[in-house]
């Protein structure tokens, strides 16, 4: 059976795995109210509406604080769209294991805000930062946003003025190595050239809500 704590029906939640691995024990109603994949999971016939647990091997407990975040201090308080000033800095990689949980989880309002952290951190002239559009790429499917947001970078790299392209600068590798990244940059390119919504010549967006889901 669930746990009780100050009088609240709780569910224990096991992110991650080995000893990176973090728990929390959370409100199951608040956690039922967003996401319909607990509100599946912490219902009948499924073990985990018995238990009271649900765990989460291959999740990011990164990724989990932030949607944590999200929940208590943003959406339980009337709005899920903080103002830039209001977001804590996250490691692109944390808001891209965000976005992808948000999918899992059924919570398009939380990808959104995942969304806003990573349009906000990355740094398209980091190259460590190559790693996170290759992930965005790779772990979606064709039209979502966050693959859109992986083009659109790669886009921005190569049409920034000051950079020097490189053929070994790992951007450049990556729209080498995977299918379709190309050919999405290109498309970009040529549809939005000339656009009045551009920031650098070819730039497709102008701010992360051209990424989210929509009012």
């Amino acid at each position: 059976m669930s746990c009780r704590l100050e009088g609240l029906d709780t569910v224990t939640v096991k992110v991650g795995s080995g000893s990176e691995a973090k728990v929390w024990k959370l409100p199951m109603n608040i956690l039922k109210h967003v996401s319909p994949y607990f509100r599946a999971a912490l219902s009948p016939p499924w073990s985990e509406s018995a238990t009271g647990t649900i765990e989460l091997h291959d999740d990011d407990p990164v990724a989990f604080r932030l949607f944590l975040r999200w929940l208590f201090n943003w959406t339980l308080g009337g709005s899920d769209k903080p103002p830039k000033e209001a977001l804590p800095a996250v490691e692109p990689m944390a808001s891209l294991h965000a976005w992808i949980l948000g999918d899992k989880l059924l919570c398009p309002r939380f990808q959104d805000y995942a969304m806003a952290h990573l349009w906000y951190n990355f740094d398209t002239e980091k190259r460590e930062d190559a790693a996170v559009i290759g992930q965005a790429y790779r772990n979606t499917l064709a039209g979502s946003g966050l693959r859109r947001w992986a083009a659109n970078e790669c886009l921005e790299f190569i049409e920034e003025p000051n950079l020097r392209l490189d053929k070994d600068d790992e951007r450049v590798q990556l729209m080498d190595e995977i299918d379709g990244l190309a050919v999405d940059v290109v498309k970009l390119r040529m549809l939005h050239r000339g656009s009045a919504k551009t920031m650098t010549p070819f730039l497709l967006v102008s701010s992360h809500s051209d990424y989210i889901s929509g009012p």
